[in-house]
């Protein structure tokens, strides 16, 4: 099924972010992203704004027989959307929410680590970010979040709290510690089925001057972490 005006009018009437089809203002700027070798070509896109944008796309898309891509950034592209296809687009999801007692933070699906390095820097706090602030934080960590400080603390996948995403019927669910006996294998299950990761919560360290990512496989633990002390190193107290 192709996409025309008038189920862009439908689609529009239950996403708040903007819906785009081919040869529409706005469509090449939403589709494009990091990743130039490929490109989406998508039959619409929408650009959500909250989990609800994202399960009424997701609804939308399985109604009519449309396969669903979700980016981000755009940095892991490796099988474009195209022909009858809908691209969800995260970017405009770009919020960061920081407790500095509990040292976590909830991210947006679409943020990108310089924002969320300046929010929780504020408060003496690092991420356990990759090399480069213009990643998706949370894109980042659904693949692992492999990165300079992973030999002392571990994945940044490894420090996730808790995850709203939206399944691929369309309805958003939660998973967390307390919601699952084992949150990481939970997690990581959601991640490989679910259309859409619409943010999550994460545990922090106090770091000074680094440039590290997200948070606790599970919330029973405080995360692996050293906090610099004038007599040495001592773990971080638990959160």
């Amino acid at each position: 099924m192709t996409a025309s005006a008038t189920h862009l009018d439908h689609l529009a009437r239950h996403v708040r972010g903007p819906v785009h089809l081919p040869g529409t203002e706005g469509y090449a700027d939403a589709r494009s992203g990091f990743q130039r070798a490929l490109t989406h070509r998508p039959a619409v896109v929408a650009e959500a704004l909250d989990a609800a944008d994202v399960g009424a796309a997701v609804r939308f898309a399985t109604a009519r027989g449309l396969a669903v891509a979700v980016q981000a950034t755009g940095h892991g592209l490796v099988a474009p959307a195209t022909g009858d296809a809908m691209l969800i687009s995260t970017r405009r999801m770009d919020s960061v929410r920081v407790d500095p007692v509990a040292r976590t933070a909830w991210l947006g699906a679409g943020v990108r680590w310089r924002r969320v390095l300046d929010a929780t820097a504020a408060h003496g706090l690092a991420p356990l970010s990759g090399s480069s602030p213009g990643v998706g934080a949370v894109s980042y960590t659904l693949g692992g979040g492999l990165g300079p400080l992973a030999r002392r603390y571990g994945y940044a996948a490894d420090h996730v709290r808790r995850v709203e995403l939206v399944t691929a019927d369309g309805e958003v669910r939660e998973v967390s510690a307390d919601r699952t006996r084992t949150c990481s294998g939970r997690c990581a299950a959601a991640a490989a089925t679910s259309a859409s990761s619409p943010g999550w919560s994460s545990a922090w360290c106090p770091w000074r001057g680094s440039t590290a990512a997200v948070c606790s496989s599970t919330a029973l633990t405080p995360p692996r972490c050293w906090r610099p002390t004038g007599a040495g190193r001592r773990p971080c107290p638990p959160s």
